[in-house]
């Protein structure tokens, strides 16, 4: 390498420098990932990259140990006439495969709405009360693949709860929040924040017990 160097008054000098390279055996440093790091994403590579597009398919999956008033029957029949091919589970089933009773499926509507030992005579099962960390790490899981979760609440008295503090529990988990309280029989006006689709305006909830939500 050359460099010139020249004073004010025109005088310059040119001097060489020869620069080697060699390689030592310095230490090189790694990192390594533990849980909360890589490591986590790695191990739910399926579930973050949706890789079978699930939620570009018209397929809902209703979950449900009731068939009150229909609401079952109806629900599946509805979803039928908007195009969704319907499969029909309990939430014994996503008790005991977890996240993947879920897969696949875009839609998810989990319609139980009330604790079985309450209402035991409208219940199948012995399984539907408060949501174990387990189960509520599947629901948590097939949100995170992309997948969309409708969750049953009731009005705000013994036995309905459980429902509300199971949705609660879970958007505490995503990262939401939500709260309720007491009850009324008039119609009432849905929260702005939960207008979507075709209920843009103050759209009323029918008359009928429902818990205040916000």
């Amino acid at each position: 390498m050359l460099l010139k160097v020249t004073d004010p008054y025109g005088a310059s000098d040119v001097d060489e420098w020869i620069v080697t390279v060699t390689a030592d055996a310095a230490p090189q440093l790694t990192k390594g990932f533990t849980y909360g790091d890589i490591a986590t994403w790695g191990a739910k590579f399926s579930e973050d990259t949706v890789q079978d597009n699930s939620w570009a398919q018209k397929t809902a999956l209703i979950v449900s140990n009731s068939n009150t008033y229909s609401q079952q029957t109806n629900a599946k029949s509805f979803l039928e006439e908007e195009g969704f091919t319907v499969t029909e589970k309990t939430l014994d089933d996503i008790i005991s495969g977890g996240y993947s009773e879920m897969m696949g499926y875009s839609a998810v509507f989990e319609l139980n709405w009330a604790s079985e030992s309450r209402y035991s005579s409208h219940f199948s099962g012995t399984q539907v009360t408060a949501w174990s960390s387990t189960t509520e790490a599947a629901f948590e899981d097939y949100l995170q693949s992309g997948g969309s979760l409708y969750k049953a609440g009731e009005l705000d008295g013994s036995g309905y709860n459980v429902q509300n503090q199971n949705a609660k529990d879970l958007l505490a988990e995503i990262g939401g929040n939500m709260t309720w309280s007491g009850s009324s029989s008039t119609s009432g006006s849905l929260n702005t924040a939960y207008r979507v689709g075709p209920m843009t305006d103050a759209t009323n909830i029918s008359s009928g017990y429902h818990a205040h939500v916000s």
